[in-house]
């Protein structure tokens, strides 16, 4: 994931190998659920836009088809 910190949006890119639908989420670092979308990785990344988001640190969780799973930590 990059860039990190991020300001306007960030590139996620990963290898889900065959899955290419996933749900991506965002959490605050109280645990609250600020952002979520399907989305369809495109040659194994995707951009999101997170300018809306308010400064601060948060966890995005990216959820796959069969349950793969991915969490990582980014600051905006």
């Amino acid at each position: 994931m990059f860039p990190n910190p991020a300001s306007e949006q960030i590139t996620i890119e990963i290898n889900l190998g065959d899955v290419k639908t996933t749900e991506i989420r965002i959490y605050n670092m109280i645990g609250k659920l600020v952002f979520v979308e399907n989305v369809d990785f495109v040659l194994g990344k995707v951009e999101l836009n997170i300018s809306d988001l308010p400064s601060g640190v948060y966890m995005i969780a990216v959820e796959g088809e069969g349950n793969t799973s991915i969490s990582e930590k980014f600051v905006k």
